[in-house]
């Protein structure tokens, strides 16, 4: 009997989700290995900070590449919108790190100065934030109390460690409006601190709540990897803040700078399984329609 082609078959990626797994906790471990032995060292070799960029990319741009691709399976269990505007959240974070590194490693500036790299990073975010906020409106959000409790909690901490990073008493200073134009670098760099502190803070809310409304299904793997994603994006984040506002001259490729390689890498696990969980179930579905 003549049998219709496996439709099933040609939508299997072409790298196995195993694959794409161990290749990307592969490179945060070469990240965090360059990190620990090279890292402490001051002043900092070019060669290194480099690499550090170079890490980065690979993982933020491959995180792109999945993303994307889960925008074009209209069976993705999240949902299409989620996973562009986690997407183009993390095009435009990649596209500020390449030119923050511009910056640095070319022009010679501080990491920590005011940049064009910010636009895109505040693009970032918007898109961060709007990605997971879709997550949430396709489903109804029913937590109980003490999984409200462990988003009170984790908002709380992650509050207390932006204000203690940010330390506004002695590190930010206000602009004073008879000597500073509103438009200063000072006024622009305070609201941009500001900006992040607020948006980091709230991402991290956001994914914990998405992540605990998917809790204990069989979808929930995917959003625990982004919840992840979004932690160590916060850590990172977290501590060039308090660098812009307690190291002078501050040199890129410091320790926890290897988050934000742990953030594409988790970001990149996270929709390699739920492309694979999405598929997957697809296929079971078909098979139940066979039989």
């Amino acid at each position: 009997m003549h049998q219709p082609p496996n439709r099933v078959n040609s939508s299997k990626s072409l790298i196995s989700l195993q694959t794409i797994v161990l290749i990307a906790t592969f490179w945060g471990f070469l990240a965090l290995l360059l990190a620990l032995f090279f890292s402490p060292s001051e002043p900092r070799a070019q060669w290194y900070i480099v690499t550090t960029y170079i890490f980065q990319y690979v993982a933020y741009l491959s995180a792109v590449v999945l993303c994307f691709r889960n925008t074009l399976a209209p069976t993705i269990i999240s949902g299409r919108s989620v996973w562009l505007g986690i997407g183009f959240g993390l095009l435009s974070y990649l596209i500020g790190n390449l030119i923050l590194g511009y910056w640095e490693l070319v022009l010679q500036q501080e990491p920590t100065n005011v940049s064009p790299a910010d636009l895109f990073f505040v693009g970032a975010y918007l898109f961060l934030g709007g990605g997971t906020i879709s997550a949430l409106s396709a489903r109804r959000v029913n937590l109980e109390r003490w999984q409200w409790g462990i988003v009170a909690v984790i908002a709380t901490v992650g509050i207390a460690i932006a204000i203690f990073v940010a330390n506004p008493a002695t590190s930010i200073s206000v602009p004073n409006e008879t000597t500073t134009p509103i438009w200063s670098s000072a006024a622009i760099e305070n609201s941009l601190l500001l900006f992040y502190i607020v948006a980091d803070v709230l991402l991290l809310i956001i994914a914990t709540i998405v992540m605990l409304t998917f809790w204990g299904g069989r979808f929930s793997q995917s959003w625990k990897m982004i919840a992840a994603a979004v932690f160590s994006l916060y850590i990172g984040d977290v501590w060039l803040i308090y660098a812009q506002n307690h190291i002078e001259n501050y040199q890129g490729g410091a320790l926890l700078e290897v988050f934000w390689v742990f953030s594409g890498v988790l970001f990149t696990i996270g929709a390699t399984v739920e492309y694979e969980v999405s598929i997957g179930s697809r296929r079971e579905k078909r098979g139940r329609k066979r039989a």
